[in-house]
């Protein structure tokens, strides 16, 4: 089943691109974007939803840890320092396998940009 028009907008998105890279007519609007995200095997839209999947538990792990983000202590338990940033840098590993697999560099000068890849021109 091809991917849904939800499921390529968080993909973009997650890519740093613009949401309307994929309203045909809009200045962003990029045809080879648009077709390769309606192109996919069937293979790698499952590969593609299991990361989309991933990307949303780490979400909301992150968002749980915010909360805690100022804590360090609650009786015994001692809360990790570095949870944000090990949550973070996994997030930051799945976009690039996700770049990777569909072929689709990481927007330049978005901030998921900053992760040393080098990526397809599109």
């Amino acid at each position: 089943m091809a991917l849904e028009a939800d499921e390529k907008l968080k993909v973009v998105r997650l890519l740093g691109w613009p949401g309307l890279v994929l309203t045909v007519g809009s200045m962003s609007y990029n045809n080879t974007l648009v077709t390769r995200l309606s192109n996919l095997p069937e293979e790698l839209e499952d590969e593609v939803r299991i990361i989309l999947e991933r990307i949303v538990a780490l979400d909301t792990k992150r968002e749980a840890a915010l909360c805690r983000a100022s804590t360090k202590e609650v009786g015994d338990i001692v809360l990790n320092e570095n949870e944000l940033l090990i949550l973070s840098n996994e997030r930051r590993k799945l976009q690039g396998e996700l770049s990777d697999l569909l072929e689709i560099q990481i927007y330049p000068g978005s901030s998921q940009a900053n992760r040393g890849m080098v990526g397809v021109c599109i």
